[in-house]
């Protein structure tokens, strides 16, 4: 955005490290051109011997595909002694003694040391910030890279910390023989501070009315999303994600370009903002004909889904989520979820939400989740959560545990667990990348009790009325410890324009030194995870998939896609032990509507 000059010391003292210098460490004499020929280049040494050579990969003799890569192989091969502080490095004498054969002497010099690199007038807390110390640069070998890295390197710092104006330059440069002496300076401009920023909504007809609106959004959301808060340190880092940002937020889109205006110490960002459609309301209901289990008698189950999801409803980022599916017969998930990001204009945001989910006729899990994260600018977060989840039996064969005196293989629990989440997102575009990854780390510890189910308690057997059923309780452990892991990575490679290949593990792992019942597993399977079976339908206690998925992009959010799923499951509970190497493959279609 800003354009700066830095004075780099080759061009100041040594002219001869210019692209177009070193075309004159060549002698020009006429080339004869042979048409579609091989050619040989053989190099002659002024001044090193062979082990020189061989050390700095520089052979004796090359065999080019024409004679025209003769002089580019030239070049090279004094780019490379440049770059190695051979600074003199030169080709005394090129002759070409027949169509084909090339020689050239080459003139290798002395090695260029620093005498010093010293400060001339930055202060120590920013050579500090860039890791600069004047020893690294006393008696060790003058790579010019390294002089323009810690100038770019200054100059980074110093426009991420008020400084956007600054200058960077070497000054007082000696050279003495082959030791280069020099001092670094700068000029720092005036300190910029952000100042508010400034929203330009665009106006948008709404249908049916004449009345129109602006954008709705809060500059205090944006600029806590952003990490542009007035009086704030100018940063040239966050100026420059600022479009990325915001193009990933589903509920805005930009306009036009943004950019800073400069007026005294302050640097005021303009946007230019205009809501996008990104709430949905989609309600499926209906009956499916089925049959009574016991009598066979024909009936109606209740099924259908529900999916509201409104996003930023008061122009604060917030959300607002309602879904319930039926997943199977007798099977439903019902989630309740609001979250809230930049709470009171800090970097803290709250999510929340409630889950019920039945499993066909066994059990019901409720699920309450708390969770308060510390959000970075976009959309990475670290996030401590609790979450407390009561499993309660529905049915209970009696008449099994009343033959064979065990427990089931689910039983009544409460599980309150503590835990961390990270997110790093460092993708190009949010919802439908091109390169870039993203990783979730969650780490929980879990308090479990299992609760005497009365049911099982008050089970009779007219032909042993001595026995106690509750009694099978005694020799379960009912409070216990447990941890749980998951793990997600996905890796995005753009291939082409209007291509990428996706790379993804999940894994996820529960760990306990007492046994795990059937209604703890983790459930997977279906669109989220393993592709191809049945929604939730694989109960793991350890599974790892692993996914390979070649998009075609078509639009911003839509693309058609291959994939691939191939996983290992383990299942190990009180009741089963067994392994698996569920695969999935198939097309799809993602579209924008």
């Amino acid at each position: 955005m800003i354009k700066y000059w830095i004075r780099y010391i080759l061009l100041v003292c040594l002219p001869y490290l210019s692209v177009g210098q070193i075309e004159d460490s060549i002698p020009v004499g006429k080339l004869e051109v042979a048409e579609a020929a091989a050619a040989i280049l053989t190099i002659k040494p002024l001044d090193q011997d062979q082990s020189f050579f061989k050390k700095q990969g520089i052979k004796f003799e090359y065999v080019l595909e024409d004679s025209a890569e003769v002089q580019n192989k030239l070049y090279a091969i004094l780019k490379q002694l440049h770059a190695k502080a051979y600074l003199t490095a030169s080709v005394d004498t090129f002759f070409q003694e027949n169509r084909s054969q090339f020689s050239a002497y080459l003139f290798v010099g002395g090695r260029y040391e620093w005498a010093n690199l010293k400060n001339g007038n930055v202060p120590s807390a920013f050579l500090s910030a860039i890791n600069f110390k004047e020893r690294m640069y006393a008696e060790q070998p003058f790579y010019y890279k390294e002089v323009a890295q810690v100038q770019e390197k200054l100059l980074t710092y110093l426009e991420n910390h008020g400084y956007p104006f600054a200058q960077v330059f070497i000054d007082s440069v000696r050279i003495v023989e082959q030791d280069v002496s020099a001092r670094l300076y700068f000029k720092k401009g005036p300190l910029i501070f952000f100042d508010a920023l400034k929203i330009v909504g665009k106006k948008r007809a709404i249908k049916q009315q004449k009345k129109k609106q602006k954008v709705r959004i809060t500059t205090g959301f944006v600029a806590s999303y952003l990490g542009i808060r007035k009086d704030k340190l100018y940063s040239e880092k966050l100026v420059q994600k600022v479009q990325n940002r915001m193009s990933a937020l589903r509920y805005l889109t930009t306009y036009q370009m943004p950019y800073i205006a400069f007026r005294d110490d302050k640097a005021e960002l303009n946007l230019f903002l205009m809501d996008r459609p990104s709430s949905k309301i989609d309600v499926l209901l209906g009956f499916l004909p089925s049959k009574d289990a016991l009598t066979g008698q024909q009936q109606f189950d209740f099924t259908g889904n529900i999916d509201i999801d409104l996003i930023n409803p008061f122009g604060t980022g917030k959300r607002l989520q309602l879904k319930w599916q039926q997943l199977s017969l007798g099977t439903s998930d019902l989630l309740v979820r609001f979250a809230w990001p930049y709470l009171l204009k800090t970097a803290l945001g709250v999510d929340v939400s409630f889950k019920l989910y039945k499993r066909d006729s066994s059990y019901i899990d409720i699920i309450s989740d708390v969770g308060l994260q510390y959000l970075f600018n976009g959309n990475s977060y670290v996030k401590a959560f609790w979450v407390n989840t009561t499993t309660n039996l529905i049915n209970i064969d009696t008449a099994l545990i009343r033959q064979t005196r065990q427990l089931p293989s689910m039983l009544d629990i409460d599980n309150s667990s503590f835990g961390l989440e990270f997110y790093y997102d460092n993708l190009d575009y949010k919802y439908n990348p091109r390169k870039g990854f993203e990783s979730k780390l969650v780490a929980s510890f879990a308090l479990k009790r299992i609760r005497e189910n009365s049911t099982i308690g008050g089970i009779k057997n007219t032909s042993d009325t001595t026995f106690n059923y509750a009694s099978l309780y005694d020799t379960v452990v009912t409070n216990t410890f447990q941890y749980r892991f998951l793990l997600e990575h996905s890796h995005f490679f753009q291939l082409w324009k209007s291509s990428t290949l996706m790379a993804r593990y999940k894994g996820g792992i529960i760990l306990s030194k007492d046994p795990i019942y059937e209604n703890e597993t983790h459930r997977i399977g279906g669109n989220k995870l393993l592709r191809g079976f049945d929604e939730e339908a694989i109960l793991a206690t350890f599974y790892n998939v692993f996914t390979l998925e070649w998009r075609f992009l078509f639009g911003r959010n839509s693309y058609a896609y291959l994939f691939g799923d191939a996983g290992y499951v383990q299942r190990n509970t009180i009741s089963s032990n067994f392994d698996d190497f569920p695969i999935g493959f198939g097309v799809g279609l993602a579209l924008e509507t």
